[in-house]
């Protein structure tokens, strides 16, 4: 059921920002956490940054990645979904 309303990683790849204590996030890191090719993580970011959701930082050679206030509200929701619907399958698996 979570699968067929996020078909795609994406959520999950933004959600992990939301789960880092310090906020931020390497893309390469990222990318391997959620099993995405480092373009189309990179691509998927800056798509983000462009709606204002996260903020790239460059340091040196290493890009770091950090929620903006409005990405950390849909975050916080995106987040508040799936646990719902966690908890929706775990009862339907009661039942059965």
């Amino acid at each position: 059921m979570i699968a067929s309303i996020f078909k795609e990683k994406t959520a999950r790849m933004f959600v992990l920002l939301l789960n880092e204590r310090i906020g931020r996030k390497i893309p390469t890191v990222l990318a391997k956490e959620v099993d995405f090719t480092f373009s189309y993580a990179v691509s998927t970011i800056k798509k983000w940054e462009k709606d204002d959701l996260v903020t790239l930082e460059k340091k040196g050679r290493i890009q770091e990645i950090s929620l903006t206030k409005k990405g950390y509200i849909i975050a916080q929701k995106i987040r508040q979904i799936i646990n719902i619907l966690q908890e929706n399958e775990k009862e339907n698996e009661k039942d059965l």
